[in-house]
């Protein structure tokens, strides 16, 4: 065989095996629990073994260690209400584009109902790349089109954002080509990626129509940063808003239940990664009466340092509360997985799905789960965000 399906751990979806396969064997295709996996062609493979030599699967383990920590957020007052957190990815990507450079970012596409990448040197682009998308991204195309660019060109040069788990694929494959040095990577806070299941079986249940899908908004700012957590979809019919408290596709999400097999044993929650940069939001006592939003920064290499070190960026005080965004625990919900699995299969509906798993939990767990959903029903926001910054002590 000798070939990715070879190796031990489980698959990140990162592409990178797709994207060095001389013979094109491997493509990226969506398997039955709905993430985007290699799929390989052995008709076509030569069992050369290349793809193992990028494959992250078995990557060893080392802790990285930060440069600086930073709280950011951009100057341009549009930018920052525009984007999730607090404008720091769409104003270093502007500069980047402004210096004859290119980015590669997400967006989703709307006539596949997917989210897609691609590599760009076009201002106009940057604007698909704003905001959060809560669904893991096809990341082939956009990075197959920054590495062709890059080793027909050995002066451009590159911005990449992605996953941990891309970056670190992408990573290999620009090590492997010997083009490393033309790309600044950056990644962020992940907490994991959610099956494409849960978001067709979604749709379906609040009759969103995904031929005539226009607009969705994991994050939106509409009433807020701190209420963020809260989604936004248009379809030529309707047009509908729900916070994460009262809203499916969230609650499934933050149950850990239809997570990626390696996300439950991801290594780059806790301090692995090769990227130049981290970013997400800086939540925590220290900002929660902000509510134009503020980037949170891990800074681990030079390369990194010089980009965040930009005159289009404010600098806030930081301290080590700064970790807080990134989740850590052991998603133990993984022993629920398989049954949430079968229940969406059978139910054909995401609401029922969760009604049913969740009758497994334990009894404590789901007394938690209706009082966080009464909390949130009864007390204004105002007066959570003052419960958090209790919750959230300052580090400095």
């Amino acid at each position: 065989m000798n070939n990715v399906y070879e190796l031990n751990g489980e698959c990140t979806g990162c592409s990178a095996c797709s994207i060095v396969c001389p013979a094109g064997a491997i493509s990226m295709k969506k398997n039955k629990e709905g993430f985007f996996a290699p799929s390989i062609n052995f008709d076509l493979c030569i069992k050369c073994g290349i793809c193992k030599k990028v494959c992250i699967k078995e990557t060893p383990f080392v802790k990285t260690d930060c440069i600086s920590t930073l709280a950011l957020q951009a100057k341009d007052k549009n930018v920052l209400l525009g984007s999730s957190s607090g404008g720091v990815a769409t104003t270093i990507s502007q500069s980047f584009v402004l210096d004859g450079g290119f980015v590669l970012g997400s967006f989703f596409n709307y006539k596949t109902n997917t989210v897609e990448t691609k590599t760009t040197n076009c201002l106009a682009d940057l604007e698909l790349f704003k905001k959060s998308k809560y669904l893991q991204s096809d990341f082939h195309n956009g990075l197959m089109s920054a590495v062709r660019i890059a080793k027909e060109d050995k002066t451009a040069k590159f911005l990449i954002f992605g996953t941990p788990c891309q970056i670190n694929g992408a990573v290999n494959v620009c090590e492997f080509y010997g083009i490393k040095d033309q790309f600044t990577f950056v990644d962020f806070f992940c907490h994991g990626v959610p099956s494409y299941l849960i978001w067709d079986y979604y749709l379906s249940d609040k009759g969103i129509a995904k031929d005539s899908l226009s607009y969705v908004s994991f994050r939106t700012k509409k009433h807020g940063w701190q209420s963020c957590f809260a989604i936004q979809i248009k379809d030529s019919k309707k047009d509908i808003f729900v916070s994460s408290g009262k809203d499916d596709f969230y609650n499934s999400f933050f149950d850990n239940v239809f997570l990626m097999k390696s996300c439950y044993s991801c290594k780059y929650r806790f301090g692995f990664s090769k990227a130049d940069v981290r970013l997400g939001d800086y939540w925590g006592g220290r900002y929660s009466k902000n509510e134009d939003g503020v980037s949170s920064a891990l800074v681990f290499t030079e390369k990194g340092k010089k980009i965040m070190n930009s005159s289009l960026l404010i600098e806030l005080p930081a301290g080590d509360d700064i970790l807080f965004a990134q989740s850590t625990n052991k998603y133990t919900e993984e022993q629920y997985r398989e049954f949430a699995f079968r229940s969406l299969d059978s139910e054909k509906s995401l609401k029922k799905a969760i009604n049913k798993y969740r009758k497994r939990f334990p009894i404590i767990k789901r007394f938690k789960l209706w009082f966080k959903k009464i909390v949130t029903v009864i007390f204004p926001k105002r007066i959570l965000n003052k419960i958090k910054s209790i919750k959230w002590k300052k580090l400095d």
